[in-house]
């Protein structure tokens, strides 16, 4: 489902369709008032706005070079939970580079 496909007011399970989540969760951040809604009568709607406010406050900005940083501090590990044999020789080597 896409943003822009909502209608002004949605009701709770379309927001929660719409974020991946629950409707229970949905009522859950209403009664926390995680967010604004708009009662009629005993109908509640969430305002497509609220929505996309709370879109742009869950995303995480990605990283610049992430894949560079990571691998470099990524270490090999096998089944039985030691390190391989690769990450134990950077290890020695590194060492004995400090004690020389």
């Amino acid at each position: 489902m896409n943003i822009d496909d909502l209608e002004l007011l949605s009701p709770v399970p379309k927001a929660a369709k719409t974020l991946s989540v629950t409707p229970g969760a949905v009522r859950k951040w209403i009664r926390e008032r995680k967010f604004a809604t708009v009662h009629l009568g005993r109908l509640v709607r969430v305002p497509r706005s609220e929505i996309e406010r709370l879109i742009q406050l869950g995303t995480t900005p990605a990283r610049q070079n992430s894949a560079r940083q990571n691998s470099a501090r990524r270490t090999r590990v096998n089944s039985r939970g030691k390190a391989s044999a690769q990450a134990s020789e950077q290890r020695g080597r590194a060492g004995e580079m400090t004690s020389a």
